[in-house]
């Protein structure tokens, strides 16, 4: 409301301006009458003064839709397409492409990407026609964006880095800036942290150059969210801080909201609730001062989320009420879905199950509607306890079942999706090869032709030319081992290729994945964000450890049972004794040399044994037996813990079967078969047995 009324008061001072100029002129003409007719020309038309007011009043139309367009986005809508009818009939093309450049940041911001993209691509062609190339440039960028929000990375990729040529070619230090944050954004979903940070870095000695410090409040931002998905929250603290005060400075209202809201969920992934609760509630001020509505109802509603972590479920619902209100008024449909969520999830909290099912049925007609998977998988589950507390259990146990098969269906599309860009990254990998492969027939074919060349001097040299032609074979023999010495590099490079993408690759998209549930489910359930986070952190922690296998896994000299032995030794120290859990190791691999994939696999079906024994079996001894015999090596990993029933030896991995099915993978890979059952009396047995010729190397 603030920025609309300073709008309006800048226009009428325009107009005030203006009318004392015209009433100055008016006042010459009647003092001097003579002087005034003598120098206007006969030429000069009546329309030369209204194109002249009519530009002035469309920049004046641009720049106030520019500046509401965060505040009052539906006032800047209605300004910039008023300016687009004024600049098309005018012809005025750079205005023309200022204005959809304004329409396609309203559409942006709406989540209308499609819609976006079509008045960016139009805005950034007006901008090149014009040869206005640093805008076009950062319209370009405006495509990107779009792409990224679209998870359409590789045409986002190709698009930045064109910008990233464009911004040097012209010495633009906005392009090179904006295209930098854009790439940061891109590589962060990709889940590449350190390279999204080392474009943020670029950014920031753009911006500490030019002195922008609007761009550095947006950089420091960005950074902010690159340690709180990274769990460093120190830093996260420190960054976000920084934002903080380069906001205030250039009086950002809308980007201090943002970053108080990143407070908050800091605070609330630190365990501190209540100074969590104490930003919230800034950001909502904020909301509130600028008449934002849907931001207004995103902080009342992450302040119910904060309530009712507090054990506070009637303070809770007033403020997800007050959100409710919001976005019904607005038309938010999604929003309404997830609010009514998260109040029948306060009314199960308070013992009122007919209140939930009542919510739970509208949610779910509001999420059918707007194709709300992830929501409508939540939805099974909370309808189940609150049949359950009705006492309708067959309705109740129905609805689990449903929930289980609402999530099997979510993990089965990822996975899908997964394998589609597996798919895709084979079948470019493949077409590599075969550019490689044609390139070294057409290098044999060239030297097939230089020996015909050499065996033609010798007949036709004679001796004279021997020496000559002996130096020549003596190259092409160097040149063509030195092509056999490279083709076994490409080899080994593409074999620890895969070994990284299958390790660390996957931990990557797993962290990827668990950080977008996490974010959409900060505002449906916080504890299951938190569950999430807590795996990340996890799961992070587990890469590191991978990445330290790999490295240990391709060096040669690990290649005896010996080194295997002592690596399970460490392994075993690392993950049972600070469970307090007695570990007894009978290794004895013989004296064969086993290859690196065996060594692989067999380290890692032991890893993920002792891992699920560790976390999940409450045992008190675990043993791990590897032995040769026989022309065998057999693997036996045995616990006294809780055994296989329910969720206790493999947890929810067991239940998804991606612990116990990679296990078995590996040793299938190995040519062995893997099987776990119960042990007596108690506990859980694994065990694998592998032909010695198979896991030997060669």
């Amino acid at each position: 409301m603030v920025v609309y009324q300073e709008t309006s008061v800048k226009y009428w001072l325009y107009f005030y301006t203006e009318m004392k100029l015209c009433s100055m002129v008016f006042l010459l003409l009647a003092v001097f009458p003579w002087q005034s007719f003598a120098q206007v020309p006969d030429t000069v038309p009546f329309s030369a003064s209204t194109a002249m007011y009519d530009t002035m009043h469309l920049n004046r139309l641009l720049a106030m839709a520019e500046e509401a367009l965060d505040e009052k986005p539906e006032q800047a809508l209605e300004w910039a397409q008023e300016a687009h009818q004024m600049a098309e009939r005018r012809s005025l093309l750079h205005a023309l492409a200022k204005a959809e450049l304004l329409i396609g940041d309203y559409h942006k911001r709406k989540g209308k990407c499609q819609q976006a993209l079509e008045y960016y691509n139009r805005s950034r062609e007006l901008y090149a026609q014009v040869n206005y190339q640093e805008d076009a440039a950062l319209g370009t960028l405006q495509v990107a964006a779009c792409r990224i929000d679209l998870s359409q990375f590789e045409e986002a990729k190709s698009l930045l880095n064109w910008s990233l040529k464009e911004g040097e070619r012209l010495n633009s230090n906005r392009v090179r800036l904006r295209a930098n944050i854009l790439y940061s954004a891109l590589l962060q979903k990709q889940g590449a942290l350190d390279q999204a940070m080392q474009h943020l870095l670029a950014a920031m000695a753009l911006a500490e150059t030019s002195q922008d410090h609007r761009q550095l409040g947006i950089i420091y931002t960005n950074m902010g969210s690159l340690f709180l998905e990274a769990d460093d929250l120190d830093n996260a603290q420190k960054y976000l801080m920084r934002a903080a005060e380069q906001r205030e400075r250039v009086n950002d209202r809308h980007g201090l909201s943002k970053v108080y809201t990143m407070m908050g969920v800091l605070f609330k992934e630190a365990g501190n609730l209540p100074q969590s609760l104490r930003y919230y509630e800034r950001a909502y001020a904020i909301q509130k001062e600028l008449n934002n509505r849907s931001g207004m109802a995103q902080s009342l509603q992450n302040m119910g989320i904060i309530y009712r972590n507090q054990k506070l479920p009637e303070k809770a619902l007033q403020h997800y009420e007050r959100a409710l209100q919001i976005r019904r008024e607005n038309g938010d449909q999604r929003g309404m879905a997830i609010t009514q969520y998260n109040m029948a999830l306060c009314y199960l909290d308070l013992g009122q199950p007919h209140q939930a099912l009542r919510l739970l049925e509208s949610c779910e007609e509001l999420a059918n509607h707007n194709s709300l998977r992830e929501l409508l998988a939540l939805l099974p589950e909370a309808r189940a306890e609150a049949l359950a507390m009705t006492g309708q259990q067959d309705a109740a146990l129905s609805s689990l079942r449903e929930a289980l098969q609402a999530r099997d269906s979510l993990y089965q599309a990822e996975r899908l999706r997964q394998f589609d860009e597996l798919h895709a990254r084979y079948e470019t990998e493949k077409k590599d090869k075969e550019l490689l492969q044609r390139k070294l027939e057409l290098e044999q074919k060239n030297a097939e032709l230089q020996r015909q060349r050499l065996t033609n001097y010798l007949l036709y040299g004679g001796l004279a030319s021997f020496f000559l032609i002996a130096l020549l074979t003596a190259g092409f023999l160097w040149q063509r081992h030195k092509l056999e010495r490279q083709r076994a590099i490409e080899q080994t490079r593409a074999g620890i290729a895969r070994d990284l993408h299958d390790d660390i690759g996957a931990t990557l998209s797993t962290v990827t994945i668990f950080s977008t549930l996490a974010l959409k489910k900060l505002e449906t359930d916080s504890a299951g964000a938190l569950a999430l986070l807590q795996r990340i952190r996890s799961v992070s922690e587990k890469m590191m450890s991978d990445m330290s296998d790999v490295i240990w896994m391709v060096k040669p000299e690990n290649d005896s049972a010996e080194k295997l032995s002592s690596r399970i030794h460490a392994l075993a120290r690392q993950l049972l004794e600070p469970m307090q859990i007695r570990y007894e190791l009978h290794l004895n691999g013989g004296e064969e040399k086993l290859s690196m994939k065996a060594r692989r696999n067999i380290y890692l079906i032991i890893k993920e044994a002792l891992a699920n024994a560790a976390k999940h079996s409450q045992a008190k001894v675990v043993e791990v037996q590897l032995q040769s015999q026989n022309g065998q090596l057999l693997l036996r990993i045995t616990d006294d813990g809780k055994g296989m029933s329910g969720r206790s030896s493999f947890g929810n991995r067991y239940l998804g079967g991606n612990g116990l099915g990679h296990m078995k993978n590996r040793a299938a890979q190995l040519g062995g078969m893997l099987q776990a059952y119960a042990n007596s009396p108690s506990g859980t047995v694994i065990e694998a047995t592998f032909k010695l010729s198979d896991v030997s190397k060669s």
